[in-house]
Order: C-alpha cells, then sequence, then structure tokens
C-alpha cells in the first residue's frame, strides 16, 4: 500500500487511519470470532497502517498521522463493549506514537467522532436499535441524531471529520501533536442524551428528523435519570 504510494505520488505527506466496523453482542455474549475481528479491524488495522507509512516518513523527517477514534472511547454505549475497547486501543496508540516519532518531526492525533452517517451506522440492525423495534428506518436514524447532538442537527456527515483531519495534516496545525478532538456536535458536553432536543416533525416536510414517541422520550429520561443516581 506504501510502497505504491509512494511510486505514484513519490512521498507520503500524511495518513488517515480511518478503519471500522461495528456489530453488536453483551460482554458476556460475545464470541472470540465477534471480538477478535473487532480488534483486527479497527485497532491492528490501524496499527498495520501507521507502521506501514512510518519508515518512510522517519526517513523523510517530516509527516502527519490523524488516527479515527471514537466518541465512545470516553462514553461507552451497552452492546459495544469490543467496539470501545479497540477505540480506547487507538487513543493509546496514538498518544505513544506521537511520543517515538516527534523527534523526528511527524505529528500523530486522533479524532473522537460522533454520530456519523455511513454504511456502518446505517445497516438493519442499527436502525432497528435506534427506532426501539424491528423494522427501524433511515428516518429513525436521523431521529436518534438529533437525542445524541447537543447542536440542533441529525446525524453527522463524513465531511465534517475529514475537514477537521485535514486541518491536523496542515501546517496550521504544526504544534499539535499527541492530542485526540471531541467532533460530536456537542454530545459530550451532555450528560447522556439531548432531552431538550426541537425535532422538526414529519409534519414539518423534512426528510431528516421526526418526534420520538412519548414513549421513547420517557425511555430515555428514565435511563437518563438511572445513570445520574
Amino acid at each position: 500500500m506504501s510502497a505504491g504510494a509512494i511510486a505514484e505520488f513519490g512521498k507520503i505527506d500524511c495518513l488517515i487511519a480511518n478503519a471500522g466496523i461495528l456489530t453488536e453482542g453483551k460482554v458476556w455474549e460475545l464470541d472470540d470470532e465477534t471480538w477478535q475481528d473487532m480488534i483486527d479491524v479497527n485497532l491492528t488495522g490501524v496499527w498495520r497502517s501507521v507502521k506501514a507509512v512510518l519508515p518512510h516518513m522517519i526517513e523523510r523527517k517530516s509527516g502527519s498521522i490523524v488516527i479515527t477514534a471514537s466518541s465512545n472511547s470516553d462514553d461507552p454505549d451497552p452492546g459495544i463493549a469490543h467496539y470501545t475497547a479497540a477505540k480506547v486501543g487507538v487513543i493509546g496508540l496514538m498518544k505513544n506514537a506521537a511520543v517515538e516519532v516527534a523527534p523526528f518531526g511527524i505529528r500523530c492525533n486522533a479524532i473522537k467522532s460522533g454520530f456519523i452517517a455511513s454504511e456502518m451506522t446505517s445497516w438493519q440492525g442499527m436502525l432497528d436499535r435506534y427506532a426501539g423495534h424491528e423494522g427501524g428506518t433511515v428516518e429513525h436514524m436521523h431521529q436518534a441524531g438529533y437525542y445524541f447532538n447537543a447542536l440542533p442537527m441529525p446525524m453527522m456527515q463524513p465531511e465534517s471529520t475529514a475537514r477537521v483531519a485535514l486541518f491536523l495534516n496542515s501546517d496550521l496545525a504544526a504544534y499539535v501533536t499527541g492530542q485526540h478532538f471531541f467532533v460530536d456536535a456537542g454530545h459530550s458536553v451532555l450528560s447522556r442524551t439531548n432531552l431538550g432536543a426541537v425535532i422538526p416533525s414529519i409534519e414539518d416536510g423534512r426528510t431528516d428528523g421526526c418526534s420520538l414517541t412519548p414513549a421513547s422520550r420517557l425511555s430515555l429520561q428514565a435511563g437518563d435519570a438511572a445513570r445520574r443516581a
């Protein structure tokens, strides 16, 4: 991979390590294969990408690496222990790499992304999770985004984190290394969910959100109250 990039472009200035999969399972229900698949892709895959480009960057004494982590590294969610563990791991990888490569003029940072619309978050199992029942739709996904985010917006788009990665890989961030940044529409400042969210309803003519049912809202409030107790 790295050899092909060097052959085509002459050098590698930066790396964005954006490997990621998402599956579900309680800690006591996860089988070895599901756990290992998650670690292999979300943690080991990132390490292999970083390892592949570093000899070239060290030789040039220049380079920047940005790793995609997740807000789940600070805000664990039931059913994704293996995902959370991998994302905590990449933060540790980033910090250690930043220390080791700093003498060569190489920077390494991470982005803790929030709720992003992608194939990873829109498969039917996740749509059902957002809806709280089988038959979940993209509508439910965007609805969930309003409750996840502090800012009044639905699911983030991939460009949201791509712009931050562009900044971190640019000379504007020349003095930034070993850091991890939340890009999560303010989710990290919430206690858990945005119970004061203002969500456009289907009747408003908007297609990117709808109101939670009273039962769903009560369920969220009860869950937050239990967590604060």
